[in-house]
């Protein structure tokens, strides 16, 4: 019978202490006890049988000191220990062989001198030697570090398709060595899919009890409870041990009625030990699984399960009557081969951690610091580019201090290893801070490589609905566990409407949860776009928070986004972030130096504690976005207003000039068909239009106006332009042609959008390729007409090795095109690198070289 399929139905018993047993028949004190497997091998069998006999079903083969830094011939040591096991349980089907792996006997960085991927390759040579050989689960004991504890669940997965079990060694605080909590240690553990979870060694059952109760509050997972048989203590000049085999069973007895389901002993316990345990347990009721018995609604979920170990005393009850009422656990998260999870599973909680801290989804919205992406932070790409660090992990310290709950982490520049950097960075930083990190890659390569070297359960910042994400980035949160970020665009770009949002939404959903990752573990983001370019844009994705919470999903946003290009940013955002709380957003990934910001968060935590008060906090947040909004106008419009002053009216009308720089769309269009009566079309053109659109992008250089009102002017400024055009031919009123694109791979087009709009108004023909464009498509239309200019763009940092390969391309075949480049990934540095001719950083300067190829100077 397969190990798991018992384990649904049966309390398993593990055997007992090795060393001290074969110190009893003779082994010195100072061997270590696999040297019995060659020395004594016949002590080695007969320790198996009597632990076999004393109803113990899962043996743990001698090699618990074996690893490939200790013994050069470590595989013979596990091949013989295998052997021994096996001649033990000589063939019966109701016994079971584990794989003992002990720790390797030396700390990992940065508490010591071993990297972590060379201790997931010595674990991984420990797995492969058993490869073949008659065992049937793997067993990874008294690991006191969560980083070692990760290295060697990964090689076990990587390298064998056998069940894993895991114990991990706690103090009498109830943390690790190294810091861990049980509470850590379980979700880490059951997010990369073991398939038992537990404690052993260092106390008794007596000091392990506390443990137990955390650990079954924190998992579904089976538990296991190996303790040792009470503390140690000399007498006549040998050790003995506080809990003989009546006492240590009495307790045991305890842990069974606690829910504990696999239970065994460590150092000083005896087959008498397990015997009795057996005997005395084997018939109280073994407890359902997770999924069926301790599964339960968010709401009692975020009340029960306690999150940190101050928690529990708070929100938990640890008396073994009343466990069964007040153990909320996590999600079901078993291997494949097992079919334990259950057809119509509750919503349940999900968490993500670093090696000390366990956050809870859903519980309360989670704060996202912003702060270490380097998109508009001079002072990051410069850390970064010269392969500086400080800077970097002072904030990220100072972000915590602000308290939030994660640290969100991106360094994708271009011509960056950002691979190298990120595994650099998100060890530093684990190392620096007690938060969990937040993985911020579009490059899935990336993400996994954070993702492994990780030491907790992250939260993965993305996914989303193209084909190519969805089969690059799902395994991976599958594999590391942690929670994913789930952008909802796909092929199509960003959806337009709420419902279209909500359909990539579901697509993701659909597609993970085939996986096997539950709900419970993906936030949503309906992605926040700058109300600088429709003012339709808050309401769509606030409409879109307010969907998903109805669906009971979670939500993420980029809270920030919403104002971009605008004046008054930090009002607008903290009024936008008040709707989108008050919506029953999940996590916002936001500046946490902002008061603004912290105040809205505390104001909302306030609020919902009442459904009267969360009204009045609705309410409040609507009159303050509206307050926001208007405000930043105010500003816009006064700038433009002052714009206009500079180019006095002739009269009491509004000239062209004024209605364009005003971004006056329909007085401009009237205008010009009025002037086109008596003044010729190009002398309306350059005496008006070309004018007014350089006042207007002078002011956005200086920053006297913004986003908004630049796009306004540049809409009036086309209305007009359309007016001229219909007296004049295209050819004789075009400045001149110009393809536009964003290249292979990146279906990010709303900053091209901006730029075409921008130089449509100064009278170019526009040719917009669209997103996503291959290098083909733009040569086959050089092929065309005589092209100006070429404009590619590019966000993501996965497609500039796309932007660099299109630029060769042109340059290759059509050498005396010019080509401009940019988007937010994009410097000037790396423009001149791959060889374009221009850099374009926004659309007012797309404008200005594009005049300049036709020697019209726009100031």
């Amino acid at each position: 019978m397969n190990i798991l399929e018992k384990m649904k139905n049966s309390r398993l018993y593990f055997d007992g202490g090795t060393g001290s047993e074969l110190i009893k028949r003779g082994l010195e004190e100072e061997a270590p006890s696999e040297e019995a497997c060659f020395s004594h091998p016949e002590w080695v069998v007969e320790l198996h049988r009597a632990y076999i006999n004393a109803g113990a079903n899962i043996i743990k083969t001698n090699t618990f000191g074996v690893n490939p830094k200790k013994q050069n011939n470590y595989r013979e040591y596990i091949e013989r220990a295998v052997s021994l096991a096996n001649e033990a349980r000589g063939g019966r089907e109701d016994v079971f062989v584990a794989l003992d792996i002990g720790p390797l006997g030396r700390m990992l960085s940065p508490f010591g001198d071993l990297d972590f991927l060379e201790a997931v390759e010595l674990f991984a040579r420990i797995v492969r030697a058993a490869e073949g050989l008659a065992v049937d689960l793997i067993l990874i004991e008294t690991m006191s570090d969560s980083y070692e504890t990760k290295a060697a669940v990964l090689a076990a997965k990587e390298n064998s398709s056998l069940p894993i079990f895991v114990t991990n060694v706690y103090d009498g605080s109830g943390k690790t060595l190294t810091g861990g909590a049980p509470e850590t240690m379980a979700n880490m553990l059951e997010g990369l899919g073991v398939q038992a979870i537990g404690a052993n060694c260092s106390f008794g059952p007596r000091e392990m009890f506390p443990v137990a109760e955390r650990l079954l509050k924190a998992t579904s997972l089976p538990v296991i409870i190996n303790p040792n048989a009470g503390l140690p203590r000399m007498e006549n000049g040998s050790v003995t041990y506080t809990e003989d085999a009546e006492s240590f069973s009495d307790i045991m007895v305890e842990m069974s009625r606690l829910g504990v389901s696999v239970l065994g002993g460590c150092c000083g316990t005896t087959p008498d030990h397990i015997r009795r345990t057996k005997d005395k347990t084997e018939g109280i009721p073994l407890a359902k699984t997770g999924a069926e018995n301790r599964a339960s609604s968010p709401e009692k979920n975020s009340e029960n399960r306690a999150s940190t170990p101050e928690n529990q005393s708070e929100n938990g009850d640890s008396s073994p009557e009343k466990h069964s009422k007040n153990t909320s656990l996590k999600r079901e998260n078993y291997s494949e081969k097992t079919d334990l999870t259950p057809e119509n599973p509750e919503k349940r909680t999900a968490y993500i951690s670093s090696a000390y801290t366990t956050i809870p989804i859903g519980k309360k919205p989670l704060l996202i610091g912003e702060r270490i992406n380097p998109t508009g932070k001079r002072w990051l790409k410069e850390e970064l580019q010269n392969n500086r660090i400080s800077k970097i992990l002072a904030e990220a310290v100072k972000q915590e201090e602000c308290g939030i709950s994660a640290v969100d982490v991106n360094c994708g520049l271009p011509k960056l290893d950002e691979k190298a950097k990120m595994r650099e960075l998100v060890h530093e930083i684990q190392s620096v801070i007690s938060l969990p990190i937040v993985i911020d890659s579009s490059d899935p390569e990336v993400i996994e490589a954070a993702a492994r070297i990780y030491n907790g359960a992250p939260l993965i910042n993305s996914v989303n609905g193209t084909e190519d994400s969805l089969a690059r980035v799902l395994p991976i949160a599958k594999k590391y566990g942690g929670a994913l970020i789930c952008l909802t665009m796909d092929e199509r770009g960003i959806p337009e409407t709420v419902e279209e949002r909500i359909e990539v939404a579901e697509k993701i959903l659909s597609r993970a949860e085939k996986m096997g990752i539950g709900r419970e573990r993906l936030l949503f983001d309906p992605l926040a776009l700058s109300v600088s370019t429709d003012e339709k844009n808050a309401d769509i994705t606030l409409s879109s928070i307010r969907a998903l919470t109805a669906r009971g999903l979670y939500s993420s946003l980029g809270v920030s986004n919403i104002s971009f290009g605008m004046p008054n940013r930090e009002k607008i955002n903290s009024a936008f972030f008040r709707l989108a709380l008050a919506e029953g957003l999940s996590a916002a990934i936001m500046n946490p130096e902002s008061e603004e910001m912290m105040r809205a968060y505390r104001d909302f935590l306030t609020a919902r504690e009442s459904e009267e008060t969360l009204s009045a906090f609705r309410l409040d947040a609507e009159k303050g976005w509206a307050s926001a909004l208007s405000h930043a106008k105010e500003i816009t419009s006064s700038g433009v207003d002052a714009l206009a002053k500079k180019s006095p009216e002739k009269g009491s009308e509004t000239t062209l000039k004024t209605a364009i720089i005003k971004g006056l769309r329909r007085e401009a269009a009237e205008i010009s068909e009025r002037l086109l009566e008596s003044v010729p079309p190009m002398d309306i053109i350059n005496g008006e239009i070309i004018p007014a659109l350089t006042v207007v992008g002078e002011a956005y250089d200086k920053k006297e106006i913004f986003l908004p009102g630049l796009l306004l002017s540049a809409e009036a400024a086309g209305a007009a332009f359309d007016a001229v055009k219909v007296k004049i031919s295209r050819t004789a009123t075009s400045s001149g042609r110009i393809i536009m694109a964003t290249v292979k791979g990146d279906i990010h087009d709303i900053g091209k959008n901006i730029v075409r709009v921008v130089l449509e108004s100064w009278g170019f023909t526009v040719c917009d390729l669209g997103r996503d464009v291959p290098k083909e498509k733009i040569l086959q239309e050089l092929e065309g007409e005589e092209t100006l200019l070429v404009g590619l763009s590019a966000l993501m940092t996965t497609t500039l090795p796309a932007m660099e390969e299109t630029v060769r391309a042109i340059k290759e075949k059509f050498p005396k095109v010019k080509i401009m480049v940019g988007g937010a990934v994009l410097t000037a540095d790396y423009a001149e690198r791959i060889g374009a001719d221009f850099y374009g950083k926004d659309a007012p300067s797309a404008a200005k070289i594009a005049n300049s190829l036709i020697g019209r100077d726009r100031k």
